[in-house]
Formats: structure tokens, C-alpha cells, sequence
């Protein structure tokens, strides 16, 4: 398995500013890279583009925007567009952006799946993938926060770019508190199948098996391991279709944990049930260490 390449942090009296940022699908991500954006002065302006009207009005109002349209041809020049859109839309919406922007745009995304959009768009080389390693379970700007990527990872999945627009890919994320590494997208879809589309799975099967009975019993345990799967069912949706190949893989590696479980429990096998639990323990804590 390639380790992957971790790019160093810029000083923060050099952060990566831009004259105009277009943000692309302005709810709880992007409306995060505005506001972070506004709060660190990087952006001269920050214009969003999107479908609901009502909505980027409401964003420009509350100031997460200066302008808002809903045309990409209605965009005057810009530097950087970042596509924050549902994941079976972004290639679509990317290809939208690059038919009518100048020679110098650069586009991203923040979707979290990468090997069909590098694909898609192999003819685009001033797209970088991105994929910053937050979120919530709720979704719309009016979540959005100004900290949402503060010491979180973001990883970047060059397609078939420069390294110059690679560089100022990773000191955007960088700029607003991030900290970058490079995969390939083939290998980016493999780890995040299991540590961000499987626990969705997971998660609402889980909550699916709760009824109204069991609910005064339901505390903090099954409230944490439960917690996404208050996630658009429609956005995860797409994901996991995007991500299908890699997901149905780790989904058939998590059944055969779980036969495990079940036969050690069967054979009332004490031993095993423990060192299978003992498993999960040390992989967890060497993730991250108790406190």
C-alpha cells in the first residue's frame, strides 16, 4: 500500500489568498469554506452558485456570500471554484464551470468519492479532487461554521494536474486550517470505504433495529455509534453507489467479524468472544489513544 504523501503546513503569516472563489452547492461544507474564508480575510470575494435562489439570497443576507447566481455563464472571472454538490453531480457541474471560465481557473471539489470523478474528468487537468475530512450530520448553510476544518485532514487526489495548481490546492485547504495528503483516487476510495461510508452503514442499520420500546434503554452508547445515520439519505445514497465497489467489499469483511461474534457466542466460547473484542480494542486505541 502506498503511504501517503502528508505536504507541510504553510506559515500562517502566508496564507493562500484569492481575488474570487466561487463556491459551488453552498450548504454545510461550503458554506464552512466561506465562512472561513471570510474570517481569515483570503478571499477578496466569495460568490455562490447553486440552484435554490431563495436560498443564496438567504446565504448573501446573513453574509456567507457577497453575490450569488444560479448560471455558471453569469460568473465574472474568478481563480478558484470549489464544488461542494452532491458527488453524482460534481463531475457535471465541474464540466459546467470549465466551459466557460478563464484558462487560469483552478477547480475542486469536496466530495468523498474520487476514482469516477479523476476518470470522468481526465480531460480537465486544472481539476484537483479534494475530500476534507469533515462534516456534520446536518446539512445546509445555516450550519455551516467558521471552524468546521481547523485541524482536520483534507486529502488530495491529483488527476492528471500540475504540481503547481497541486500546490495551490493544498495551500488553500491548508489556509483555512487543514492539514493535506496526497492519495491516489483508486486508493483514497479503498480507506474511506471503511472509515467514513461503511460506519454510515453500519450506523443506520443499527438505528434501524430500535423501536419506540426500547427507547428509554437507548442512552449515550447507542446515541454515539448511532450519530450519522441523521444523515441525508439522499446524498448518502449517491455516495455509496459512487463508492459501491470498495463499500460492498468492506460490507462483506464486516458480516465475516460479525459471524465471528456469532459463533464464539454460540459455543458460549469465552476465550474467543474476549480476544475479538480485545482486537477491536487495541485497533481502536492505537487510532487514538484513550484519555
Amino acid at each position: 500500500m502506498d503511504v501517503p504523501y502528508v505536504s507541510q503546513s504553510p506559515s500562517l503569516s502566508r496564507p493562500q489568498t484569492f481575488d474570487h472563489v466561487v463556491i459551488v452547492g453552498v450548504g454545510l461544507i461550503g458554506g464552512s469554506i466561506a465562512k472561513a474564508l471570510r474570517k481569515r480575510g483570503l478571499a477578496h470575494r466569495i460568490t455562490g452558485l447553486g440552484r435554490n435562489a431563495e436560498r443564496l439570497a438567504a446565504a448573501q443576507s446573513a453574509g456567507v456570500l457577497d453575490a450569488w447566481t444560479t448560471s455558471a455563464q453569469d460568473l465574472p472571472p474568478y481563480s478558484l471554484a470549489v464544488v461542494c454538490t452532491p458527488v453524482d453531480r460534481i463531475a457535471a457541474d465541474v464540466r459546467a464551470l470549465a466551459t466557460c471560465a478563464s484558462a487560469t481557473a483552478l477547480f475542486t471539489d469536496a466530495g468523498s468519492v474520487k476514482g469516477p470523478l479523476c476518470r470522468t474528468l481526465a480531460d480537465i487537468p486544472r481539476f484537483i479532487g479534494s475530500h476534507p475530512m469533515a462534516g456534520s450530520e446536518h446539512g445546509g448553510w445555516e450550519f455551516a461554521r467558521t471552524d468546521l476544518f481547523e485541524g482536520r485532514n483534507c486529502a488530495i487526489t491529483p488527476c492528471h494536474s500540475s504540481n503547481q495548481d497541486i500546490a495551490v490546492i493544498e495551500t488553500f485547504w491548508q489556509s483555512i486550517g487543514m492539514q493535506t495528503l496526497r492519495f491516489s483516487a483508486e486508493e483514497h476510495d479503498r480507506l474511506v470505504a471503511t472509515t467514513s461510508h461503511l460506519p454510515h452503514l453500519v450506523a443506520a442499520a443499527l438505528a434501524a433495529q430500535l423501536t419506540p420500546e426500547g427507547w428509554p434503554l437507548a442512552a449515550t452508547g447507542f446515541r454515539d455509534t448511532t450519530r450519522i445515520a441523521s444523515g441525508n439519505p439522499g446524498l448518502w445514497t449517491a455516495i455509496l453507489r459512487e463508492n459501491r465497489v470498495a463499500v460492498t467489499s468492506q460490507i462483506h469483511s464486516i458480516i465475516g467479524q460479525l459471524q465471528q461474534f456469532e459463533l464464539a457466542l454460540q459455543g458460549d466460547q469465552a476465550d474467543k468472544l474476549q480476544a475479538i473484542l480485545n482486537q477491536g480494542k487495541e485497533a481502536r486505541d492505537a487510532w487514538l489513544p484513550p484519555t
